[in-house]
């Protein structure tokens, strides 16, 4: 999500963006090209004969680029090159690729912890009092536990990335600001004051 810093002539600084995908979970590349034969007959081979092959144009999901599992020209590398230098647009795609990683580092924590943080409801009708039917809101639903104690804020797993990626994306005048609205930045600025549950900036 951070950039590094790099010098130019002019003496001046200018950050540099780092669109590269992590190790972990790295895809195996499928190519898009349709299966090609000189043979008239490789038609009517059974599809479990045929190469192995990624999803055609009209199938392929955002998803299967950002996880590497496409090649050139629909590669990770050429996505972020379009956006970058065609789009302009690199700050959607930084925090599409952030929020994937924090809600999947989300999934992973201990069940009992999660269950210490409270949900947000995402439904548009409780955008400005989120937290009144969400689980761990206070009010008793079907989602609270009684038994389980809310951890305050400032004891919640990955809080400070959280805060962080809310300056950065959602703060207005941030260094990667979204374009979106001012009462979504403002959900997000309601729910981060109580929550660090990746619902809180999935909208």
């Amino acid at each position: 999500m951070s950039g590094s810093t790099a010098s130019s002539r002019s003496g001046k600084t200018k950050e540099v963006v780092d669109l590269s995908l992590p190790d972990t979970n790295a895809g195996t590349c499928r190519s898009i090209t349709p299966v090609t034969s000189s043979n008239p007959y490789t038609r009517f081979r059974k599809p479990s004969i045929l190469p192995l092959q990624g999803p055609t144009l009209e199938n392929l999901k955002l998803a299967s680029i950002l996880n590497n599992e496409t090649c050139s020209p629909i590669s990770f590398k050429d996505f972020t090159n379009f956006i970058s230098e065609k789009e302009h647009t690199a700050e959607n795609l930084l925090f599409a690729v952030w929020y994937r990683s924090y809600a999947a580092r989300w999934r992973d924590l201990d069940e009992n912890l999660k269950k210490r943080v409270p949900v947000p409801s995402t439904k548009l009708g409780d955008r400005y009092d989120p937290f009144t039917r969400g689980r761990g809101s206070g009010v008793q639903s079907d989602l609270d536990d009684a038994s389980v104690v809310m951890l305050p804020i400032g004891e919640q797993p990955m809080r400070e990335e959280a805060a962080r990626a809310f300056s950065t994306f959602l703060r207005s005048g941030g260094s990667r600001a979204l374009g979106v609205s001012d009462d979504l930045r403002q959900f997000a600025r309601t729910c981060l004051a109580k929550s660090s549950a990746p619902e809180c900036v999935s909208h």
